[in-house]
């Protein structure tokens, strides 16, 4: 399974971190992203939500360690990158 388009390096691009975590992870500079949406690596839907502010907050302690894909859509481009849930 390819990444495309994952996590370009730049000035003003979104940063995760932690990554890897033990449960809650930090993604900043989203605010040009619309939605972020985490999946399973075997594409199961975790969590969907609208972005409305520059830092977000993603809780993942309640599910089991592992890789996760994390999606990033603005309005014409999509961001896949890995996060990793570690206990």
């Amino acid at each position: 399974m390819g990444f495309p388009n994952a996590e370009p390096k730049g000035k003003n691009f979104y940063t995760i971190f932690p990554n890897p975590s033990s449960g809650v992870f930090s993604i900043a500079n989203v605010e040009m992203f619309n939605q972020i949406q985490i999946n399973s690596f075997y594409g199961e839907l975790i969590m969907k939500e609208r972005v409305n502010q520059n830092l977000i907050s993603i809780d993942l302690s309640d599910k089991k360690s592992g890789l996760y894909i994390l999606v990033l859509q603005s309005k014409d481009q999509t961001y896949m990158t890995k996060i990793s849930l570690i206990r």
